[in-house]
């Protein structure tokens, strides 16, 4: 293994149980956040000030996957620009580069549906 495969393995078996984490995570919230989302504001004062509890209470945890995913690409930004640096189309296929950029594809994608969760939470918060 050349050293760009090394240190993608290093940082794999030190980061693997974050990003099965940050996955599991997002995984879990996202039924969850859809399920309130889909329900119909209640009528009730007391049924709308906990349902309002509900919302914010999503809201602070998509922004904490947020925050966690962004820093597990963080740790993983010199790693990926290394890898592209050097990546080169000639020669034998390297799975860990790949599985690499492909991590943080992923880690891009989960960023973007969570910001795209946070700001429909947000906006009906706002509203009622």
């Amino acid at each position: 293994m050349n050293s760009p495969d090394r240190e993608i393995s290093d940082a794999f078996s030190l980061l693997g149980v974050l990003l099965v984490f940050v996955f599991a995570y997002g995984s879990a919230l996202l039924p969850l956040i859809v399920g309130v989302l889909e329900q119909t504001t209640p009528v009730a004062q007391d049924d709308r000030s906990a349902f309002v509890g509900r919302l914010k209470s999503y809201h602070r945890l998509i922004l904490a996957l947020i925050v966690v995913a962004l820093t597990v690409g963080g740790v993983l930004a010199p790693l990926t620009r290394h890898v592209l640096a050097t990546w080169t189309f000639s020669g034998p296929f390297s799975t860990p580069k790949a599985g690499l950029l492909l991590v943080d594809a992923l880690l891009l994608l989960t960023v973007a549906a969570s910001i795209t969760l946070e700001r429909v939470l947000s906006k009906r918060i706002r509203h009622l």
